[in-house]
């Protein structure tokens, strides 16, 4: 009887599996985002940024427990890599930023103080200069809203942190929603948007 009971909910599982399977969009006047279900449990997810000239594609598994998606990146990436050095003056610390292409980047830095004070900076391109501060720890975010995961500093004398952070999605154990024939997609600020994906 439960090996009849685990057959039928298999079945079942599969069944709800390929009738999911196909591609799901949203399209407004200068962006596009699509999700394609392909079998096997592999996903291509697509984004056009028309305004911005911007363009990136993740692929990836999924899967599917009642109507929650749940995605991951294949191969996984680091949504941040922080090489920390000691250069120069020890008062001075520089921040320099480039994408994982090794390319410069417009980005916006928030730090975390030792004293627990935080501080905002905008609009940086390249590298930051600051003086006379005691970091604990930093996260960037680009003007799309993609945000890096919070880095602590691990040394103690370090004074120059060479970032290299990922501009396309990454998705780890992301959780989206089903119903029906579509699909409410996270935004790059893990929140749930305001418009749905339709197959």
């Amino acid at each position: 009887m439960k090996k009849l009971c685990y057959i039928i909910i298999t079945v079942v599982m599969l069944f709800q599996q390929d009738n999911k399977l196909g591609v799901y969009k949203y399209k407004v006047f200068q962006y596009s985002e699509k999700l394609e279900l392909l079998e096997n449990h592999k996903f291509i997810y697509d984004v056009n940024l028309y305004s911005h000239g911007s363009q990136y594609e993740v692929k990836g598994y999924y899967h599917i427990i009642g109507d929650t998606l749940i995605l991951d990146s294949f191969p996984q990436k680091d949504r941040l890599i922080v090489v920390e050095d000691s250069k120069g003056k020890s008062q001075n610390i520089i921040f320099e930023v480039r994408d994982k292409k090794f390319n410069n980047i417009k980005y916006n830095l928030h730090l975390v103080l030792i004293d627990g004070k935080e501080m905002d900076i905008k609009n940086q391109w390249d590298k930051t200069k600051l003086k006379n501060i005691k970091i604990k720890s930093f996260y960037i975010y680009n003007s799309l809203g993609l945000k890096s995961t919070v880095y602590s500093i691990i040394g103690s004398h370090t004074n120059y942190y060479k970032l290299f952070f990922e501009q396309g999605k990454v998705f780890e154990h992301e959780t989206w929603l089903i119903e029906g024939n579509k699909i409410l997609p996270r935004g790059l600020d893990g929140n749930f948007q305001n418009y749905h994906l339709q197959k």
